[in-house]
């Protein structure tokens, strides 16, 4: 899978620094049940080749879901096998924000290749969820 993403300059005084922002690893979920959704699950939920993404990582997600979502680390050594690792973060309805490596982490490891398994505890009857991975370049 090749890396595919966007540089984002963030400070104009130091044009080397940027963030890389994936293809999203959930791309508009419409989850309507409680049951737990990754890439074994889903077309929706893709997995990303992180070897080459410099510098600290962190998630961004637009969860339009009525209902809140949790999210947790899939990661894998090698591409095939997929493992959960960490605890679960909350995304609250109807908001975007950032997961950085102060609330997760697991964010801060160096793991190959990256997934995500969501969940919702009460099932949503609208919305759909977004979530790409960034990495801040050194």
């Amino acid at each position: 899978m090749a890396i595919v993403g966007t540089l984002l300059p963030v400070d104009i005084r130091n044009p080397i620094q940027a963030f890389v922002v994936s293809q999203p690893l959930v791309n508009g979920l419409a989850i309507r049940d409680t049951i737990a959704h990754d890439i074994t699950t889903d077309v929706a939920i893709s997995y990303l080749d992180c070897r080459h993404l410099p510098g600290n990582k962190l998630l961004f997600y637009n969860n339009s879901l009525n209902q809140t979502a949790t999210v947790q680390l899939f990661v894998s050594p090698d591409g095939v096998n997929f493992y959960l690792v960490g605890a679960t973060q909350s995304m609250t309805n109807a908001t975007s924000g950032f997961i950085d490596t102060t609330a997760y982490a697991q964010l801060a490891n160096a793991y190959p290749y990256v997934a995500l398994q969501v969940k919702c505890s009460v099932a949503p009857v609208s919305g759909n969820l977004t979530v790409s991975l960034i990495a801040k370049s050194l």
